[in-house]
């Protein structure tokens, strides 16, 4: 069975939410259908802005493929050449090629320029719609202690890692101590999904039923991650949310995101745009062999790491290890804004964009691996055997697992072609439009 979960979109709008496969069908409804809506409706808007869908985690990976058990930091003890892009990468050519292309169309340059801004600013999530999402959280949270008193709820991905639109869903981590460490670890070798787990979500799933007014569906989702997918009603119509029970991962990597976000605006701004252009060339589908949202966030915070000189972020692991340590508490991680370095890159946004795809343009995926965690490229044939298959391979920074580890090989076939049609689009002519990314003008 497969849902598609419908939305409004305006003239500059891109194509639909990804339709999401259910393999399990446990539905909770009121004995009062008063509050009820169609499940197929038209859901409009919040903002009358141009509608992008960000959703960093929420993908169900059904069907993952990947080895369990520990992993290897294969790239700890690499040297770092090429300030750690890839070996090829002649950055002084770029910025003369992209110089050259500003002179020539400079108005097209200057309008791509306020064009990335104004999109951004059009579609980032609002602070309203935050608070919005964390009221609906918080019923939840006090729907799970029925069962669970020492739970806590968190909001990841999208929501809360501050390259979220204004129209994502939500997707929340249950921290649960009464769950052991060893009771959330799938067993290493083995593709089940823990019992302890399983279980838990029932009994969540039956509690939110009963206790939160404006839940109207809920199904279990026996993924590799196994999840509750929730739809509001109400107060909370349009909101829908994906919870997932102690994957710590899900938190640290929205902290981390969340993080280089306060350290440079260039960084949400592009990723905004990225995934917006990625839906337009149909290659942000986990379900269909192409890329999650995550996925592309890491290749912008590895372009601005590696691929422009000097770097637009630096690598928090070095500088700040222990609060990035993926041995530290979720209890324990700040959440708060500090007071990181500025870059001494002052790039235009023009600029910055131009570079990203002349960088993955002409990356060779089959030689060379990403790591966030080293920020650095490093060779495939360090990686297993059965992690070179992969025809893309993106280091989690965490648990150094492959985050593209979903892309099949026609899939990768179509972001290669992706890359490369997109550069030739703008070394001929600098131009959102040309993309495929339509950005109301902005008004006097």
């Amino acid at each position: 069975m497969v849902r598609t979960r419908k939305r409004a979109r305006s003239l500059e709008a891109v194509p639909a939410k990804r339709a999401r496969t259910e393999t399990s069908h446990v539905e909770s409804k009121k004995d009062d259908d008063s509050d009820c809506v169609v499940l197929d409706e038209e859901i409009m808007p919040r903002e009358t802005t141009p509608i992008i869908d960000l959703d960093t985690v929420g993908e169900v990976d059904i069907n993952d493929d990947s080895e369990s058990g520990e992993k290897l930091d294969v790239a700890a003890n690499i040297p770092c050449e090429n300030h750690g892009a890839r070996p090829d990468y002649d950055f002084n050519s770029v910025t003369k090629k992209i110089q050259l292309l500003k002179k020539k169309h400079k108005a097209a340059y200057e309008e791509m320029q306020t064009g990335i801004a104004h999109h951004y600013d059009a579609n980032i999530q609002k602070e309203q719609t935050i608070l919005w999402k964390l009221a609906a959280k918080k019923e939840l949270e006090n729907a799970v202690r029925k069962h669970f008193p020492r739970a806590k709820l968190y909001a990841v991905g999208s929501t809360a890692n501050g390259c979220g639109s204004f129209n994502s869903d939500m997707d929340v981590c249950a921290v649960i101590p009464e769950l052991s460490w060893n009771d959330s670890m799938i067993p290493s070798g083995k593709k089940i999904r823990n019992p302890a787990v399983v279980s838990a979500l029932h009994r969540i799933r039956q509690s939110i039923s009963k206790n939160v007014k404006f839940a109207r569906r809920i199904l279990y989702i026996p993924a590799v991650v196994p999840i509750l997918q929730i739809e509001f009603t109400g107060k909370f119509k349009d909101l829908d949310v994906d919870l997932n029970i102690n994957n710590f991962a899900g938190i640290r990597n929205t902290h981390l995101i969340r993080q280089y976000t306060f350290i440079d605006e260039r960084f949400p701004m592009i990723c905004l745009l990225v995934k917006h252009w990625a839906i337009v060339n149909d290659i942000n589908s986990a379900q269909n062999g192409t890329l999650n949202s995550y996925s592309l966030i890491l290749l912008v915070l590895h372009f601005m790491q590696c691929g422009v000189q000097p770097p637009i972020l630096p690598n928090l692991f070095e500088l700040h290890p222990e609060e990035f340590s993926s041995d530290l508490p979720v209890d324990k991680i700040r959440w708060t804004n500090p007071k990181y370095p500025k870059s001494e890159n002052h790039e235009e946004l023009s600029a910055v964009l131009l570079k990203f795809f002349e960088y993955y343009a002409d990356f060779d995926f089959s030689l060379y691996a990403i790591s966030i965690r080293r920020a650095r490229v490093f060779e495939k044939h360090l990686l297993s055997l059965k992690d070179r298959e992969y025809p893309l391979f993106i280091e989690e920074p965490h648990d150094l697992r492959n985050t593209a580890r979903c892309v099949k090989y026609d899939g990768f076939c179509q972001i290669v072609r992706s890359f490369q049609r997109s550069q030739d689009i703008l070394n001929t002519f600098p131009s959102l439009e040309k993309l495929g990314i339509r950005v109301p003008k902005v008004k006097s």
